[in-house]
């Protein structure tokens, strides 16, 4: 496929930047990750142990967990983390991409944008789920369109009822294996970590399981279990209420949540008893729509 054209209207401050700095990649536990992770844990902007977990829960090793910024004396003056996953849409893969812990140095705050030029042009979906503030006008400027993430919360007080639920959780692996599609058991395997709460119900009526994907997140201080995958999202809808209290009891939480990008329709029913919604705008660069299965490889699971 054709990658995008280099004209850009900051493309002399870009090359500017290219006579002052450099950018390079950085792999796990391979070239430029000690000289990143030194970089990380003495910056004072974002706490290093969220930065942490990020790092370690990528799987895709053929790809940099980041970049970094040196400058003419080969020291580090900044940062961007990228996180890559990979999808097949219409038989073709396609390979997105979750900018996230862009760090650089007071004094070379003006080349910010110079990090993203190892990715930019090539074709990746490139989401910005958690930009500061002066990165958004920065990503406008630079193509990327606003969208909103709204995360919708919802307590559940169905649990205190004593109707009969229906569904069951299936724990035992030689059951789950025979139970979901190969698809689904890809998906099922691909995300191993224990930061991910997953959940099989059966209902004993449908062939077809409902499978679903979720971590804990916490907004507030509130503890949340946030659905990320959810494999069948009417019969979700349908039976929200016993599935939120088989999940309720597994996990002994009341609170979840779903994140929703523009006017996505939620999982959860319009008219509930307590639910709220928390706004925010994030970036996003693609020819493909972000689904909430790419949020799994983001910095919004931790």
């Amino acid at each position: 496929m054709r990658k995008i054209s280099k004209k850009f209207e900051y493309s002399k401050l870009e090359d500017k930047a290219a006579k002052k700095l450099r950018i390079e990649e950085v792999f796990i536990k391979g070239k430029n990750f000690n000289e990143a992770i030194e970089f990380l844990k003495f910056q004072n902007f974002i706490p290093y142990k969220g930065i942490e977990k990020i790092i370690y829960l990528q799987k895709q090793n053929n790809f940099p967990i980041g970049y970094i910024m040196l400058n003419d004396r080969n020291t580090t003056v900044g940062f961007m983390g990228t996180w890559f996953s990979k999808r097949f849409i219409e038989s073709k893969e396609e390979i997105f991409c979750n900018i996230h812990t862009w760090i650089v140095e007071k004094n070379y705050r003006l080349y910010s944008f110079y990090l993203l030029s190892k990715i930019y042009y090539e074709n990746f979906n490139l989401i910005a789920l958690t930009p500061v503030k002066p990165l958004k006008g920065l990503l406008a400027k630079m193509g990327f369109q606003k969208k909103e993430l709204k995360l919708r919360l919802v307590l559940n007080t169905s649990i205190f009822t004593f109707k009969k639920n229906t569904y069951s959780l299936v724990d035992d692996k030689e059951k789950i294996e025979n139970l979901l599609s190969k698809d689904t058991l890809k998906i099922y395997n691909s995300y191993s970590d224990k930061i991910y709460k997953k959940f099989i119900l059966d209902d004993g009526k449908d062939e077809k399981k409902l499978f679903i994907i979720g971590c804990l997140i916490t907004k507030k201080k509130l503890k949340i279990i946030n659905f990320f995958f959810v494999s069948d999202r009417e019969k979700f809808s349908k039976d929200y209420k016993q599935i939120l209290n088989i999940i309720s009891k597994k996990v002994k939480n009341l609170f979840f949540g779903e994140y929703l990008i523009d006017n996505e329709k939620s999982v959860f029913p319009d008219k509930i008893f307590f639910s709220k919604a928390f706004k925010r705008d994030i970036y996003i660069k693609s020819k493909n729509k972000f689904e909430n299965i790419d949020l799994l490889n983001s910095d919004l699971t931790i």
